[in-house]
């Protein structure tokens, strides 16, 4: 379809993606593009709706206009928020119907996949499962978009296409740092870091959790594309076909903003998403040789693991087991190894016999490697791993937080990394050995 030549309305085309879509529009040599602003036409009126046919008499509508908040927003007002969003999209669809429009494109949100969707998304899981409860009203009334246009294509062969973008990020976004998303929070944070002479910044998580972000301008071209060459009924997603983890993300920010202070990683707060992938999975610079002095010490070690991520569909057992040969491979490069890794698998509330901070996982181990566990260490960065710890008779060692105010459990010793846990480790173990010899050795001369 040749879009020069057509009279294009854009909805929320005077937003941050909107305004996008606009200029690549006008690239392709489109003269006659009308944006409603919201104080002219409410579209949620359906009378609104159909004066806005009426006076814009377009060929081809791209939907971009949507109610949006973040979890404050979505959490106050569920109703509005499906109510709009849904009556905007339905009537604009209609009225398009009726007024015999060339195309309707139709512009979803992320928002729209299930909560336990594996990552990267996949069109074929967009039906598999209920969306992350504080969005779906917003992403549920998107999603009716899609249903009505394959519904109108079967029965009235109406040319209706449906798009998904990812998080977007580029010139113009949300600088705001109450509301704003990763990256322009992480550039305003960087920027009044580098400003005011700051020598560390504060990110949440450990930064190894990963996003697929798209800059606006090329999911502003992907949607002029999309109008002009697509014409499935099939959704379609539009994003960079990639993750990045957020600690790569954040050094990136602060090399091209110029901070060149650190980065500490606030391990209290949540990563949110979890390592799925074994190019996702970074090993501590100190593992292999921590580890390594205790294999050559004669310790078992073995890694205890929760991986809610499987019963919350995140990713499958094969995508686990990768991840595990990922972390031997590194190992070995360093010279070390473990001698056994235990996981569980289920969701927290499936309340399973083995997620730690239960000692199953940990008991079994001991069973199968002839461990004596009251001679054994329990190295962990959570409460869970300390009171697991506790639990089956072991000396804990927690591992790079300061602050366990308020833990039912506290730790034996706290270390700052891993390094520091083994040396300790080796620590103990050479004053008990010496301490055994001098036993014997009394015994031999009483």
């Amino acid at each position: 379809m040749n879009l020069s030549g057509k009279r294009i309305t854009v909805t929320g085309g005077a937003g941050f993606l909107g305004q996008r879509v606009v200029e690549r529009l006008q690239k392709f040599g489109c003269r006659e593009i009308f944006v409603p602003r919201s104080a002219d036409y409410d579209l949620v009126d359906n009378e609104a709706v159909k004066r806005l046919y009426h006076d814009a008499s377009p060929d081809i509508v791209i939907h971009l206009a949507a109610v949006v908040g973040g979890i404050g927003a979505n959490r106050a007002a569920p109703g509005e928020f499906f109510y709009k969003n849904l009556m905007m999209g339905v009537q604009m669809i209609e009225q398009a119907r009726l007024n015999g429009l060339d195309k309707f494109v139709a512009v979803g949100t992320i928002c729209a996949y299930p909560k336990y969707t594996p990552i990267p998304f996949k069109e074929e899981d967009l039906w598999n499962g209920y969306p992350e409860e504080t969005n779906a009203p917003y992403g549920l009334a998107k999603k009716m978009l899609l249903v009505q246009n394959q519904a109108y294509r079967e029965q009235y062969g109406f040319n209706g296409i449906f798009l998904l973008p990812v998080n977007l990020y580029g010139p113009g976004d949300n600088f705001d740092p109450r509301s704003s998303h990763v990256i322009p929070a992480l550039i305003a944070k960087m920027v009044t870091a580098r400003n005011n002479g700051a020598k560390d910044v504060v990110a949440w998580g450990s930064g190894a959790a990963t996003r697929e972000f798209l800059y606006v301008d090329d999911a502003a071209e992907a949607i002029v594309l999309a109008a002009e060459c697509f014409d499935k009924p099939d959704p379609v997603n539009i994003g960079a076909g990639f993750e990045i983890s957020i600690k790569d993300l954040s050094e990136m920010v602060a090399r091209l903003t110029g901070f060149s202070g650190s980065i500490t990683w606030d391990k209290t707060k949540p990563d949110v998403h979890y390592c799925r992938r074994p190019e996702d999975f970074v090993i501590f610079s100190d593992a292999a040789e921590a580890i390594r002095s205790l294999n050559e010490n004669g310790f078992k070690v073995i890694v205890i693991t929760n991986q809610s991520g499987i019963g919350r569909g995140y990713f499958d057992v094969p995508a686990l087991e990768r991840i595990h040969a990922r972390l031997r491979k590194d190992l070995a490069a360093g010279g070390a190894h473990v001698d056994g890794i235990y996981y569980c698998p289920h969701h927290p509330d499936d309340n399973c016999l083995c997620r730690k901070p239960k000692p199953a996982m940990a008991l079994q181990a001991a069973r199968d490697f002839n461990i004596d566990l009251a001679c054994s260490f329990m190295i962990g960065d959570m409460e869970l791993d300390i009171a697991m710890g506790a639990a089956i008779g072991c000396r804990t060692i927690l591992v790079g937080k300061g602050e366990t105010t308020g833990w039912k459990t506290q730790p034996t010793v706290m270390a700052r990394n891993l390094l520091y846990s083994a040396q300790y480790i080796l620590g103990m173990n050479k004053a008990n050995e010496s301490r055994d010899n001098e036993t014997n050795t009394g015994k031999e001369h009483a």
